[in-house]
C-alpha cells in the first residue's frame, strides 16, 4: 500500500472513530483540525510536484537544446572565421585585392566605390539580406585581414581614406542642394 493511501486510510479511520467513539470535544477538534492541515500540506505539495516537474524537464529541454544550437551557431562562424583569414592570405599573395560584403550597402557605396577607383580594390557581394552566421565570421575575418596587410603593404590606412572621401563629397552634395 502505497504512503498516501496509508495516510488517507489512516486519517479517514481516525475521523470516523472520532465520531463513533466519543463526542466532540476541543481536543479531538483541534487534532483533528492538525491532521487535516498536514494531509492538506502534503496534498498541495503532491499537486505541485506532479505540475511542476514536466514544466521543469520540458523547460530544461528547451535549454539545452538553446545551448547545442548556439555551439553549432558558434562553430560555423568560427569555420567562417578560419576560412575567411585563409582566403585573404591567399589573395593577397596572389595580387588580387577584395572585400567582402553582404546586405544592403547603400552608406559604403560609395566607399566602395572610392577604393575601387584609387587602388583597384574590388568589393565582392557574397549574400545578400540573408546572411548566415558562417557568411558574417567569414566576411569580417577576410576583410580585417585583408585591411591589415593592404595597410602594411601601402603604408597607410587607405579605408580611412575612404571614409574622410565619401564624407567630403556627401557634405558637398549637401551644400550644393541648399
Amino acid at each position: 500500500m502505497s504512503i498516501w493511501r496509508t495516510i488517507f486510510v489512516k486519517s479517514l479511520w481516525q475521523r470516523t472513530r472520532m465520531l463513533t467513539w466519543r463526542p466532540y470535544s476541543t481536543r479531538a477538534i483541534s487534532s483533528s483540525l492538525k491532521m487535516n492541515s498536514k494531509l492538506i500540506t502534503i496534498s498541495v505539495l503532491v499537486v505541485l510536484a506532479v505540475i511542476a516537474a514536466p514544466l521543469y524537464l520540458r523547460h530544461k529541454k528547451q535549454a539545452d537544446e538553446m545551448k547545442r544550437v548556439d555551439t553549432l551557431i558558434k562553430q560555423m562562424e568560427n569555420d567562417g572565421k578560419s576560412k575567411g583569414v585563409i582566403d585573404a592570405d591567399r589573395d593577397f599573395s596572389n595580387g588580387v585585392y577584395q572585400v567582402k560584403v553582404y546586405g544592403l550597402r547603400a552608406v559604403s557605396k560609395k566607399r566602395e566605390d572610392y577604393l575601387e577607383k584609387q587602388y583597384n580594390l574590388k568589393s565582392v557581394v557574397i549574400a545578400g539580406c540573408c546572411v548566415s552566421s558562417e557568411e558574417i565570421g567569414y566576411a569580417d575575418a577576410y576583410n580585417s585581414r585583408m585591411e591589415d596587410l593592404l595597410r602594411k603593404k601601402l603604408g597607410k590606412d587607405i579605408f580611412k581614406e575612404a571614409e574622410e572621401s565619401s564624407a567630403d563629397d556627401s557634405s558637398v552634395r549637401a551644400n550644393a542642394e541648399k
